[in-house]
């Protein structure tokens, strides 16, 4: 291989009396962050080498707890003894089930802005809906903001969440219509439902039942509260007893064209026709969904125990681990927070100083 024969020209322009105060100056502040680094390092040697890994998946842990808090502050707007309360809560359930830790800050923060519950009413309403929500498939927020609105319309209190959620998950589990459609269904209708005389179990128990018939349940409950009009130019003004009367006519009729002419009259020509054959084949018949309600308690809490996978224990028991190393990482994100602007303050700095100060180096090779 021939030697190489040519030559190698650098050419330096600069202010190199400048540049070198400028480094001396960014030397101190060098030395100082090294003095950061070095306390950094004595509040790390409490950790062995062993507990090194352990400390890295605390601190991931840390973060994600801080996200977690800061969801719920963001979520619920808390502060205070409120906010600290709020946090508790999270922890509690976060351990109880293969949920991220995403998922139950988002139970605990919108729960509590829904129904305003805290403490164990919020822990248990919050266990229930990320079960409910992770074994039906819905979404959670959906879910979340379709029985806290249902709650709210039929001015019932958070204690009395998890036995409604529990009556939703029956009536979906029965009729398989969606336990977030159930609860938009009773929530939209309910002023008619009550008017009707009907209690929550009642209403969950006809909404589904008239979803399972093929009927749409909101455009049903409208043609029922044209019912009421006729039956009140009939005389019957006993709201109470008006879906029973109902459908007392209509399966009375001696042929179908008489009851046809009722459910016209009652409901209207095209929902009088869809309620009168639901009724007269018995599709409106809801009394062993009803008995089935009214003993809902503990489904679903019984049948998320009952199903649940390798998977999703393995997930559970990743959670439980996980927060064990909460304390640990909490503690390790406040030394990560704590040093942190000393690091950037200084790398900053030093990048302005080099930008102030021009080098050119040219370079060329001659034969």
């Amino acid at each position: 291989m021939a030697a190489f024969a040519g030559k190698l020209n650098i050419t330096i322009g600069a202010n190199t009396g400048e540049l070198e105060k400028k480094l001396k100056d960014v030397n101190k502040r060098i030395k100082a962050l090294g003095k950061s680094l070095t306390d950094f390092g004595k509040d790390m040697s409490l950790l062995t080498a062993p507990i090194m890994a352990v400390g890295t998946a605390a601190f991931g842990v840390g973060i994600k707890v801080q996200n977690a808090f800061r969801t719920i502050k963001i979520g619920t707007g808390a502060a205070g003894a409120a906010l600290k309360g709020l946090q508790d809560d999270f922890k509690a359930i976060a351990v109880l089930g293969p949920q991220s830790f995403d998922d139950s800050a988002k139970a605990i923060a919108d729960l509590n802005t829904m129904t305003g519950a805290s403490g164990k009413v919020l822990q248990e309403l919050s266990v229930a809906v990320l079960d409910a929500s992770r074994m039906m498939g819905t979404d959670l927020g959906g879910t979340i903001t379709s029985l806290g609105k249902l709650l709210n319309n039929w001015s019932l209190g958070a204690e009395q969440g998890v036995a409604v959620l529990d009556k939703l998950f029956v009536a979906s589990q029965a009729t398989g219509m969606g336990l977030d459609a159930i609860a938009q269904g009773v929530t939209v209708s309910g002023s008619a439902l009550r008017t009707l005389g009907l209690g929550l179990d009642e209403s969950i128990a006809l909404i589904s039942t008239l979803d399972k018939a093929g009927l749409n349940s909101q455009q049903a409950m409208k043609s029922l509260s044209r019912a009421l009009v006729a039956l009140a130019k009939e005389g019957i003004t006993d709201t109470s007893q008006a879906l029973t009367t109902i459908i007392d006519q209509i399966k009375g009729a001696e042929t179908m064209g008489e009851a046809l002419d009722i459910g016209k009259n009652m409901f209207g020509i095209k929902a009088g026709a869809d309620w009168t054959i639901a009724i007269r084949e018995g599709k409106i018949e809801f009394s062993e969904l009803l008995a089935l309600l009214q003993t809902a308690g503990g489904t679903i809490t019984d049948t998320s125990r009952e199903t649940m996978t390798l998977g999703e224990r393995w997930s559970t028991l990743g959670n439980q681990a996980a927060m064990a190393l909460e304390p640990l990482g909490t503690r390790l994100v406040q030394l990560a927070e704590e040093y942190m602007p000393n690091v950037t303050g200084v790398l900053s700095d030093f990048s302005l100083e080099l930008s102030d100060t021009t080098i050119v180096i040219g370079a060329f090779v001659a034969a």
